[in-house]
């Protein structure tokens, strides 16, 4: 299972509304001895990271939990979205290339307008790959360290 903290936002039912907590990355990126994950984070990191989730605890606005997916499912869809792109963008590339004639310019050209339709593509097939993959939900609730 892939988990993430989060803190409810909001509960809908038997859903919560979840922000997601930024995450640094391992011990190592403190001593900037790591492969800068934490700082790539920080650069990419979008403000709000909302999602809604099952919510089988019941969980409610303002408690921090444990969010989970299960990581199989992610992996093997992430796959096949990204294999859509790379095999469009290739074949962009190659058919470029075949209609002119070997030059590179063409192929160039080729391999945007592949990449270009990949982008329709996997738009489709992520909204498809995240039903496949199901809600996520919440396993357990924080618990501080200092609570009596």
């Amino acid at each position: 299972m892939l988990e993430s903290r989060a803190r409810v936002v909001e509960r809908r039912g038997d859903t919560a509304l979840v922000e997601l907590f930024q995450q640094g990355g391992c011990s190592a990126c403190t001593a900037g001895k790591a492969c800068g994950a934490a700082l790539l984070s920080r650069l990419l990191w979008r403000p709000s990271q909302r999602f809604e989730v099952a919510n089988p605890i019941q969980a409610g606005p303002g408690d921090e939990v444990i969010v989970a997916i299960e990581d199989g499912k992610l992996l093997r869809c992430t796959i096949a979205v990204f294999a859509r792109a790379l095999v469009l963008l290739i074949a962009g590339a190659v058919t470029g290339s075949l209609v002119g004639q070997g030059s590179d310019a063409a192929a160039a050209a080729g391999a945007v307008a592949g990449l270009a339709g990949a982008w329709f593509v996997v738009r489709r097939a992520g909204d498809d790959a995240a039903s496949r993959i199901g809600v996520p939900r919440i396993v357990r609730a924080v618990q501080e360290a200092n609570a009596l």
